[in-house]
């Protein structure tokens, strides 16, 4: 395996976690990230809201 492939920490899928810059924390590179609470999530709706502030709406 590449050197470049093991540089940085991986999720067991081999998806590079990063220090991200937007929230603060540490997740997934390609996780977006909620307008109304700022968190990352992969479940993101059209109206780019995480599911917690979706169900906050209903």
């Amino acid at each position: 395996m590449s050197a470049l492939l093991t540089d940085r920490p991986t999720t067991q899928n081999g998806v590079p976690i990063i220090d991200c810059t937007a929230c603060g924390g540490t997740h997934p590179e390609p996780r977006k990230h909620c307008t109304a609470c700022g968190r990352p999530s992969l479940f993101i709706n059209p109206q780019n809201h995480c599911l917690n502030c979706n169900q906050e709406e209903a």
